[in-house]
């Protein structure tokens, strides 16, 4: 992801059940509360990035009941950027947020009527001995045989090409996971699990496990996934 994404910063957090963002994804909001209203005319004439925190109880909502503590988020996160913002005529606004990287928050700051945290950028973690490094490139190579075949069996033949396309533009391995995961990994916990796996090694072996375990359930013809990776053409 962008190397110039700041070590530490502060960004307003948008907590959300299930939903988990990661680097290189792109994910389409709509943004109607009072609230989120504020926090994006606040951010879209500066850094335009929001930090979209997955809720730790799935049964809770994001409100924050006066006179509460609000609902826990986990600590480790997916900050996005603004790429498109479409404001509507009854005040919402659509937007497409593209992942810029996996951050942890260190302190909540307190702010109102939005939650802002304190945040500071991780990275990813490989091997630095050759044979860790054959390690990983061995593991990438058996986790996108497994890949490329989930892509010809649930893309159109366009979309699994701008999607092989993606694929091939990301040379480290991370890159690779966090894109193939925001497309085929689907339950909250998983991605979260995903998000949070720093280690290469780990994050290949736990994606390539979930990709096989899909494709054993798959249909033999099942209905055609979009990639709509680079769709987000709003103003």
């Amino acid at each position: 992801m962008p190397s110039l994404f700041p070590e530490s910063i502060d960004v307003p957090l948008f907590p959300l059940p299930g939903v988990v963002l990661f680097p290189g994804s792109v994910l389409p909001l709509r943004v109607f509360e009072p609230r989120y209203r504020k926090l994006l005319e606040d951010v879209l004439p500066s850094h335009r990035f929001i930090a979209m925190a997955h809720l730790k109880d799935p049964s809770e909502t994001a409100d924050i009941v006066p006179g509460s503590a609000p609902p826990a988020v986990h600590a480790i996160l997916g900050v996005g950027k603004i790429v498109a913002h479409e404001p509507q005529p009854d005040g919402t606004s659509n937007i497409a947020l593209l992942g810029q990287a996996r951050c942890r928050i260190e302190r909540e700051i307190p702010h109102q009527p939005y939650r802002i945290a304190a945040l500071t950028t991780l990275h990813d973690q490989a091997g630095k001995s050759p044979a860790e490094q054959q390690m990983v490139v061995l593991a990438r190579s058996e986790m996108m045989k497994v890949a490329n075949g989930l892509i010809a069996r649930t893309l159109d033949e366009g979309a699994g090409k701008k999607l092989q396309a993606a694929l091939k533009e990301r040379e480290d391995a991370g890159a690779v996971v966090d894109l193939l995961a925001s497309m085929y990994v689907h339950p909250p916990g998983l991605r979260q699990a995903l998000l949070e796996s720093l280690d290469i090694l780990e994050r290949i072996r736990l994606l390539h496990a979930v990709m096989e375990k899909l494709a054993g359930q798959l249909d033999p013809k099942p209905p055609p996934l979009r990639y709509n990776h680079d769709d987000y053409s709003m103003n």
